[in-house]
């Protein structure tokens, strides 16, 4: 029988890989032919694997920001996308320079428990959260003080199961005028790929 010296593996979707199985009157056929083919089978392996793995959503993307300033308090979301997750213990929150303890504790207190391979037992985040400060009290015959607009710094760090990274801590920027709802950080950018990431997480 007369071997078939040149196979052709792979389909419409991804590279074509030949392998020239010709034989030499002192090799077995079986070894030969096995070795060419588990060859070109993990070279197919490698491949799709790669192809398998997205690129990382920039981190504005990945966990936007907004804030709102209504009836003088305060409301941040932040929108977590599929297969990404914020740490609950990483966010810190000031409001015209001063802590936000409010805020900052309601975004520390919640989240679900997570077995995390940079932190281990943690809390996070994987979908959208929300939180808001309560307008301010005044006592009898205190005047009330309205502000025409407040900056608040959010930081922030999470990672992307799909891609495979974690991001580095993050600070945003965001001034917000009275009435104002669901304002972006001014600073908001799509750093480069280099600069974003640390170790690792678990897929």
């Amino acid at each position: 029988m007369t071997p078939n010296k040149n196979l052709r593996f792979g389909g419409s979707s991804g590279p074509a890989i030949s392998a020239d199985l010709s034989l030499t009157p002192h090799t077995p056929r079986s070894m030969t032919g096995w070795r060419a083919i588990s060859a070109a089978f993990s070279v197919l392996a490698a491949t799709a694997a790669f192809a398998a793995t997205p690129e990382p959503l920039p981190v504005d993307e990945a966990f936007g920001v907004t804030a709102s300033f209504v009836n003088q308090a305060v409301s941040i979301k932040f929108d977590v996308q599929p297969g990404h997750y914020l740490y609950a213990d990483r966010f810190a929150v000031t409001q015209d320079g001063v802590p936000a303890t409010e805020l900052q504790r309601k975004l520390r207190s919640g989240g679900k428990p997570k077995q995390d391979p940079n932190f281990g037992l943690v809390k996070v985040y994987f979908v959208p959260v929300s939180v808001a400060s309560r307008a301010p009290k005044y006592a009898k015959g205190e005047a009330a003080v309205s502000k025409p607009q407040t900056t608040l710094e959010v930081a922030f760090q999470g990672c992307s199961e799909l891609a495979g990274i974690c991001y580095p801590p993050t600070k945003r920027l965001l001034t917000v005028a009275s009435g104002a709802k669901d304002v972006k950080p001014q600073d908001a950018r799509a750093p480069s790929l280099k600069s974003l990431f640390s170790k690792q997480v678990s897929q």
